[in-house]
């Protein structure tokens, strides 16, 4: 009994002082609770008994060689010899041979020898034998089985096991629960630090642009309950906003563009400029899918047009759905080409910029923060904006396809719109692409970036002059062409954009020339990927700047 309050409370006392420590227990403090609990529960077990026996002590000399350490019990034994003297010996009984519990073989003698012999066994305490009062059976009750194999082996021992038990269970489930409950404080103040751990990172992480921090720095001035951070300058995670209630906070300027959906206008939220697309009712598809194709894990990128937020606001007799993304003051690619002549390097830049976006794009993510490969559908250099700096970031992704290569799928938007029809691949004009190969979509924005990059060169200063800027298939098309229009004359009679006569003969030109054919062919498979046009770009512009 005093062995088991030992242990509960020493189970108590243990979960007392891990449950309400002064500070979080680290783990090693944790095991060294559970060693101390594990040793009395399984080391005071033991108890000390007196042992005559020659070699049955603890050490062989001293007090310790007639005490023996056991998990059994104890016994003592009387002898008779033949001249009559009684010889009495104490010794140990091990667990093993204290079997079976309620009865042990070994601390009863044969019924034809009770009168010679006598043994007597207990546990519970230690040194219980001294207390045991052991006799001899007369020699005329050895016939009578039940007196004769009753021995003075203590029947209480038996009566105590089920209160040991219950104590000990009772102990074990305590012990449990309090590491239970323990192991739980200390995962979540794990949890806690380690999130706060990363925000500080992320804060100091250098690769955040600036722009997203300007616009975190407004949003600490917000008074709206409903906004979350879940994205970082990796990319990882959602964009830069979950859908929130900014509509009320952005004045609108001027309209500064119109798309295939609806208006572009110039907004002014907190101070900062903000692009704002206005989508009608109507076209409620379209702005949930382009909500929907930001909103991809990933999809964070530095050519690629920042998504902000998206919106719905009250206009009347109808509802007008917001999209919210930067603004580039520059306006689109094809408004720069309309205005401005390019040098040979700013058309490098423009080209590789614009590779680069469409090849992130066409990329696959892998890992926790899965991206899949997205397709465009609708490359052309007005869906194209310049940035101050003078790269690109391809925007407009309403018509966006995703390829879920764990699954195999082609998440495909709900809308039935193509692409713009001048730009549209000879396979999708004839009806020949496969549909349910998402390489062939990728081929087909290959084919949309060949022709912008036929737009660049047709800007760019050959020895102080250059072409005018015209829009691709201008000499064989009328301005609105149909697809029949179209299939006539990309797909019937193979035509392409004409090329100037003075790309030919200039080095530089002559391998952009040979660039562009690659990726318009009639023939998909053999065009080139946007990774590969990306790193050619590169390897010229370094060339023309060794050899300036």
């Amino acid at each position: 009994m005093r062995l088991l309050v030992m242990l509960f409370i020493t189970s108590m006392i243990g979960c007392l002082t891990t449950l309400v420590p002064a500070k979080p227990l680290a783990g090693n403090e944790i095991i060294l609770q559970l060693a101390l609990l594990l040793f009395f529960f399984f080391c005071l077990e033991s108890i000390f008994c007196n042992c005559t026996r020659s070699g049955c002590g603890i050490s062989d000399h001293g007090p310790g060689r007639f005490i023996c350490e056991t998990r059994g019990g104890c016994m003592r034994s009387l002898k008779m010899t033949e001249n009559g003297d009684i010889e009495e010996h104490y010794d140990c009984v091990i667990a093993e041979h204290w079997y079976p519990p309620e009865r042990p073989l070994g601390c009863y003698v044969n019924r034809y020898f009770q009168h010679l012999n006598a043994i007597g066994c207990c546990r519970g305490e230690s040194f219980c034998a001294t207390k045991l009062n052991v006799s001899f059976s007369p020699k005329w009750e050895e016939d009578s089985p039940d007196e004769s194999e009753s021995t003075s082996t203590e029947e209480k021992d038996s009566m105590e096991i089920w209160p040991v038990l219950v104590y000990v269970m009772s102990s074990i489930c305590i012990l449990a629960s309090c590491v239970f409950v323990v192991f739980t404080i200390q995962l979540h103040i794990r949890r806690r630090r380690r999130a706060k751990q990363d925000y500080t990172r992320e804060l100091s992480d250098p690769l955040i642009d600036n722009e997203v921090l300007e616009i975190r720095s407004i949003l600490d001035e917000l008074d709206l309950t409903t906004f979350d951070f879940a994205s970082t300058g990796s990319g990882s995670g959602l964009p830069l906003l979950v859908q929130i209630t900014i509509a009320r906070q952005i004045q609108l300027q001027h309209v500064i563009g119109c798309g295939r959906f609806g208006e572009v206008w110039l907004g002014n939220w907190k101070g900062e400029n903000v692009a704002v697309k206005i989508f009608s009712t109507v076209d409620e598809k379209s702005w949930f899918r382009e909500v929907e194709i930001y909103q991809t894990t990933m999809l964070r990128h530095e050519n690629l047009l920042g998504f902000i937020a998206a919106d719905n606001k009250d206009a009347g007799l109808m509802t007008q759905l917001w999209l919210v993304t930067e603004y580039q003051p520059r306006g689109s690619l094809y408004d720069v080409l309309t205005k401005e002549t390019l040098d040979m390097q700013a058309m490098f830049k423009m080209g590789r910029t614009i590779a680069n976006g469409l090849a992130f794009l066409h990329s696959e993510v892998g890992g926790t923060h899965y991206k899949p490969a997205i397709a465009h559908r609708d490359l052309k250099s007005k869906n194209i904006l310049v940035r101050s700096n003078g790269t690109c970031c391809i925007a407009d992704l309403g018509l966006a396809v995703r390829y879920f290569s764990t699954c195999g799928t082609i998440d495909m938007p709900d809308n039935t719109k193509a692409g713009t029809r001048r730009y549209l691949a000879p396979e999708v004009l004839d009806g020949t692409m496969n549909f349910n190969h998402f390489d062939s979509y990728r081929r087909a924005d290959m084919y949309s970036l060949g022709l912008v990059l036929w737009e660049l060169c047709r800007r760019t200063l050959i020895k102080g002059s250059c072409d005018k800027y015209e829009l691709p298939y201008y000499d064989c098309v009328s301005m609105d062409p149909t697809v029949d229009e179209m299939r006539e004359c990309v797909v019937v009679a193979g035509r392409r954009p004409p090329m100037s006569d003075s790309w030919a003969t200039h080095p530089t030109m002559s391998v952009m020339m040979r660039m562009i054919r690659e990726c318009w062919t009639a023939n998909a498979a053999a065009r080139l990927t946007a990774l590969r046009v990306k790193k050619s770009i590169d390897a010229l512009s370094a060339f023309v700047e060794q050899n300036a």
